[in-house]
């Protein structure tokens, strides 16, 4: 049997942890395309900021192909016995391609207005988190340079988390994956 493999893009800051955790109570098992880059930020003694991420990002693209960052997490996936999975964190239409390879795809975009998103990332507690409005305009320039509004087109799902509330979000991605779940 073919692997659901979820596939959740948007944003940075939209709301996409936040629907992966949902998806994960529900039976999903997450898989985090961002944990992928911190661990090679880790193996090259990086300090996990939001300048080497995103180098680190932008270089694996770069020199292995847009799908590289998917193509690391091909053997986390593999090593589930759970035939349902969420990735959190896709950036391209390239990566949606190599996450169908080892099932059935579906993509769901979160969808939030900037200055939310904004607001949200400024008070996240994480050191990739931007600093001010300058590095959070730099964080959504270099995310729409790798492709995510190519994925976030191509969504059979959207979900707008422009304005509700954190536990509005958490019912519509709870709606979503019950119908999934069955």
């Amino acid at each position: 049997m073919r692997k659901l493999i979820v596939c959740i893009t948007g944003m940075s800051g939209a709301g996409k942890s936040t629907i992966v955790k949902v998806a994960s109570v529900m039976g999903f098992d997450p898989i985090s395309m961002g944990d992928v880059i911190r661990e090679e930020a880790r193996r090259r003694k990086l300090t996990e900021d939001d300048s080497n991420l995103g180098r680190i990002m932008l270089e694996l693209r770069e020199t292995r192909g847009p799908g590289a960052v998917a193509e690391l997490c091909l053997p986390a996936i593999q090593r589930s016995k759970n035939s349902r999975l969420v990735v959190d964190g896709v950036r391209s239409v390239e990566e949606l391609e190599v996450f169908k390879r080892l099932g059935n795809v579906l993509v769901i975009s979160i969808t939030s207005a900037p200055d939310k998103r904004k607001e949200f990332l400024l008070q996240r507690d994480r050191l990739d988190s931007p600093r001010d409005s300058s590095s959070f305009r730099e964080r959504d320039s270099r995310e729409s340079q790798v492709g995510v509004g190519g994925a976030m087109a191509v969504a059979d799902i959207i979900i707008d988390n422009s304005d509700i509330t954190l536990e509005q979000l958490k019912a519509k991605g709870a709606t979503v994956f019950n119908k999934l779940a069955k």
